[in-house]
């Protein structure tokens, strides 16, 4: 065999030994941002993705989106919003699988839609002091999130209204909380049913003098923590639809002329801390799903025409230690596990009645 041709054989081998010794570069992690993401129907967004380490052989990725019904992702990382609604957007890679996700909001409206409502509120407002010739996101207490979408207004302060509110305010899909007083109110305000389409709202306090009913639309603010409607004029019933407000931890409703029986649909509040409901016209008796409510620390139901057995279910709240029934029609016996636990004040007095184990008729 030529000489040349053999020193060249033998240096292929070699080079090809020594290449195949060199280890490699595996990929350890994902990371993809931004982790938020807010758009409307038809906006689009590039997500984007690093691979560690930098130096790893293979970087390749899939995307996917939890819910393309919601929004849809190219595999650039391009993400398409589709309809309203939530849904995650993942990247994984295709060595070691490794994953990270990023939660997509797509909601109705734009940021214009946003000034409109804001500028409606402005007019009927008594303590919002804004300069509407400059852009929104100076406006004092306004807060907006990347997609120039408004998430705050006068955060942790009430606005005083005078009027009632336009139906813009359906506008803001991304207001997180709401503190509304009619306390200087010049006509009878009710509370707009749009509000039951600020789906992202998690506080919501309304209060000194709303008049009409509490709209059944309420019940449709899955996010909401906190409900707070205290100090009004309000008739009706407590609807059954805010049983659908799963994350609410504290309701409040009043010193109000509600009237009519306490919905058992309540019952199905299971994050549910603090029931308060004083200061009605509520009727009938206390519903035993109210026993279900495993997290309840506090429950007001005082000054009402409340009438019946305390349930014997009320019993198993092993957090409750706040519990006040008096002045109602209660009767029967006080389950034992009640008794125990609190003092005579949380049951009497009840109109000289006397419960078969503890007489209120001298309180």
């Amino acid at each position: 065999m030529n000489k040349s041709l053999t020193l060249l054989i033998l240096f292929t081998l070699f080079l090809a030994f020594f290449s195949g010794c060199e280890k490699e570069v595996k990929v350890s992690g994902i990371i993809v941002e931004p982790k938020n993401v807010y758009l409307s129907k038809g906006d689009v967004v590039q997500l984007a993705c690093l691979v560690t380490p930098y130096s790893a052989d293979n970087k390749s990725v899939r995307w996917s989106s939890k819910d393309d019904a919601i929004a849809t992702v190219s595999q650039t990382g391009l993400v398409t919003a589709i309809a309203e609604g939530k849904t995650r957007i993942a990247a994984t890679t295709k060595d070691g699988n490794f994953s990270d996700t990023v939660s997509v909001i797509v909601a109705r409206g734009s940021p214009a839609g946003d000034s409109i409502a804001l500028i409606k509120l402005y007019e009927i407002a008594e303590n919002l002091n804004w300069n509407l010739t400059k852009p929104m996101d100076t406006w004092e207490g306004v807060v907006l999130n990347s997609n120039r979408r408004v998430i705050y207004i006068n955060h942790n302060d009430f606005i005083y209204i005078s009027k009632n509110v336009d139906s813009t305010i359906g506008n803001l899909a991304y207001l997180k909380s709401l503190f509304l007083s009619a306390a200087y109110a010049i006509v009878d305000v009710t509370i707009p049913v749009e509000i039951g389409l600020l789906k992202e709202l998690q506080e919501l306090i309304l209060c000194e003098g709303f008049t009409g009913t509490i709209p059944l639309e309420l019940g449709s603010l899955s996010n909401l923590e906190w409900l707070d409607i205290y100090h009004n004029k309000i008739t009706g019933g407590i609807p059954k639809e805010l049983g659908n407000l799963n994350n609410l931890k504290s309701l409040f409703i009043f010193f109000n002329d509600l009237a009519g029986k306490i919905p058992e649909e309540l019952g199905n509040l299971s994050k549910l801390e603090s029931l308060n409901l004083w200061g009605n016209k509520l009727t009938g008796e206390i519903p035993e799903e109210l026993g279900y409510l495993v997290e309840l620390e506090k429950l007001s139901l005082e000054y009402n025409q409340l009438n019946g057995e305390i349930p014997k279910t009320l019993g198993n709240l092993n957090k409750l230690y706040y519990l006040n029934l008096t002045y109602n029609s209660l009767s029967g016996p006080i389950p034992q596990s009640l008794l125990d636990r609190f003092e005579k004040w949380s049951f009497c007095p009840q109109k000289g009645t006397k419960f078969d184990n503890l007489d209120c008729s001298g309180y």
